[in-house]
């Protein structure tokens, strides 16, 4: 078959998969078959352009017009089809090409009022998923790329069509139109649909969807910009934030008041930020983003223990201490005796495991917030032959994150509280394991059922943290003096490595 009538043909079962998505008896089982006909027909089409001779791509191409055929036959006509019968019978126009021609002229018509379809057959066409919001441009859009790549007719006054011949069809389409389809029928908006497709006019659309066009085209230009990227991972990243970004933008409608305030935020988080304070991992905390990046990179391991938000205020290369140690090195607050073990997720205890633990002291302060250089309420320690450690710390209490800044602000400005739920810090690693970086809470803190500000609570990482009477003896004999002290345990399961 010829190269142009092939393409004719081809975009003729196109219409029929088009058609089948809001066609009288469309479902669920005829939109898959008519989407996938529409995605094989769009391959093979361009490959057939490319190379007449390609018959892989003439192969794929009978397979999506059989897809076409059993999706129409299923879902029945609709008004793609009533206008291109009644042109077709009443003058004579060459079948293949009126349906090329009239195809972008109904998309445009139906797709701004079913806009999760025209998204589906937007991502079918070879564009990249958009948000529904955006489906009716993008469907609009990946459509008149198709035809401009495949050099498709455009102009049924090419085929002999003329303004008369417009307004004696319009009576008998509109006596055929489909009830069920998407937008009501009108003489007014059938007449302009067929001008435009007579005289080869780009696709009659609302103004609204000629806005989304013109939105989801920069978008696309912008992830586009980043296809010569040599790094496959770093491109995936670019782009998707690209359209991520764009998606925001879009349904928010930001105005250029409030892009100036966010970019006034942000610089004012990076003047904030120094080699002791992370403003940007606080903004990442406080939305989420951090505790939703370590879900993703921790997924589920049988019993292994759940992970949690990592924090601004680890440090690294923090004092060893013995078995049975003591991290507080002077931080104020009442005694706590942690201990438990270290196995894999089969119960094989893990030794020589390295345990970096730190904490708050009781006035919610970091040692790194201290005036100087001191080192406190930190520490590691290593698991032993048998997987278990020991330490003392302090009994971990609720404490705000730094809200003096504009995390804090922001914070503020949407009611919510920065205070974060009472915990100590774990981070556990040993070779051919997953490092763990988590907390464990405290399981009467009232700060629960406020909210933990950075989101780190997990049901499976709550305590019970043994108030003890002043006076009574400890684990390892030590005298915490005339004080009440706490006791907790705490096992870990680590999950084995890129598991």
């Amino acid at each position: 078959m010829p190269v142009e009538l092939a393409v004719t043909s081809g975009l003729n079962a196109l219409a029929h998969c088009v058609d089948a998505l809001w066609a009288p008896r469309a479902d669920p089982i005829n939109r898959a078959m008519a989407l996938e006909g529409a995605r094989a027909l769009a391959t093979a089409l361009r490959g057939i352009v490319a190379d007449p001779g390609d018959g892989s791509a003439r192969e794929r191409a009978l397979y999506g017009c059989y897809l076409a055929a059993v999706a129409f036959a299923s879902a029945g006509s609709g008004l793609h089809h009533k206008i291109c019968h009644v042109l077709g019978g009443a003058f004579d126009l060459p079948h293949a090409r009126t349906h090329a021609v009239v195809l972008p002229h109904v998309l445009a018509f139906n797709a701004p009022a079913v806009p999760d379809l025209a998204g589906r057959l937007a991502t079918a066409l070879g564009h990249p998923p958009v948000v529904p919001a955006a489906g009716p441009a993008a469907a609009i859009g990946a459509l008149g790329e198709l035809y401009r790549a495949l050099h498709a007719p455009t102009a049924l006054a090419e085929s002999g069509l003329t303004a008369e011949d417009v307004a004696a069809a319009v009576p008998n389409m509109l006596a055929v139109a489909p009830p069920s389809n998407p937008v009501p029928v009108t003489a007014a908006n059938l007449t302009a649909l067929l001008t435009a497709a007579r005289t080869g006019s780009n696709p009659a659309v609302p103004a609204e969807v000629e806005q989304a066009i013109r939105e989801q085209t920069l978008t696309d230009r912008v992830a586009a910009s980043f296809d010569g990227t040599a790094d496959p991972r770093l491109r995936m990243l670019m782009q998707a934030l690209t359209r991520h970004l764009h998606a925001f933008v879009r349904e928010v409608r930001l105005d250029a008041g409030e892009w100036e305030t966010a970019i006034e935020f942000l610089t004012r988080a990076g003047h904030i930020t120094d080699d002791r304070r992370q403003e940007f991992i606080l903004l990442s905390d406080v939305l989420g983003v951090s505790m939703q990046t370590i879900t993703v990179s921790n997924p589920a391991n049988g019993n292994a223990t759940e992970a949690t938000v990592f924090g601004p205020f680890f440090v690294a290369d923090s004092p060893e201490i013995a078995p049975g140690g003591d991290i507080a090195r002077g931080a104020v607050g009442e005694p706590c005796w942690v201990e438990g073990t270290v196995s894999s997720v089969d119960g094989t205890p893990i030794g020589d495991a390295r345990i970096e633990v730190w904490e708050a002291d009781a006035a919610g302060c970091y040692d790194v917030q201290y005036p100087g250089d001191a080192l406190a309420g930190r520490g590691h320690l290593h698991t032993d032959a048998g997987g278990r450690y020991r330490f003392w710390g302090l009994t971990p209490t609720p404490y705000p994150i730094p809200h003096d800044g504009p995390v804090g602000e922001l914070l503020e400005a949407t009611g919510r509280s920065p205070v974060r739920a009472a915990h100590l810090h774990f981070m556990v690693t040993a070779p051919g394991y997953r490092t763990l970086v988590t907390h464990i809470f405290v399981a009467d803190d009232p700060q629960l059922a406020i909210g933990d500000s950075v989101f780190g609570v997990k049901d499976s990482l709550i305590r019970p943290f043994d108030r003890q009477p002043a006076g009574s003896p400890t684990p390892d004999g030590r005298d915490p003096g005339a004080r009440t002290w706490t006791r907790t345990r705490f096992d870990i399961v680590l999950a084995p490595e890129n598991r």
